[in-house]
């Protein structure tokens, strides 16, 4: 398969989450990634390394005002994204994307 979420690199807070394949916090839908963490209030962030033929994307959610769900901002390799839906286009481009999802 192209397209995995590789066990090994998808991290979270403590203990709680190993892998979040099938999670409807984050769908494939052909070419592009839709974010729409739900989440416990508790969890400050966690973090998701996607990995799309020779391209790697690392998604990072933060929770800094301890909310289950809402994205107030959202950015791709610097640049702001939507985030109603939250949208990521990959790209197999042999590059490393950073995603960086704030709720609030």
């Amino acid at each position: 398969m192209a397209d995995a979420i590789d066990r090994g690199d998808v991290h979270a807070v403590g203990d709680r989450v190993r892998a979040l394949d099938g999670s409807p916090s984050i769908e494939l839908r052909g070419a592009v990634l839709r974010v729409n963490p739900c989440i416990p209030r508790n969890w400050p962030a966690f973090e998701v390394t996607y990995k799309h033929g020779s391209s790697r994307y690392r998604i990072a959610v933060e929770n800094p005002h301890a909310v289950c769900r809402g994205i107030i901002r959202a950015s791709l390799d610097g640049r702001d994204i939507s985030v109603s839906p939250c949208d990521i286009a990959l790209a197999d481009d042999g590059s490393y994307h950073y995603a960086k999802i704030t709720l609030g």
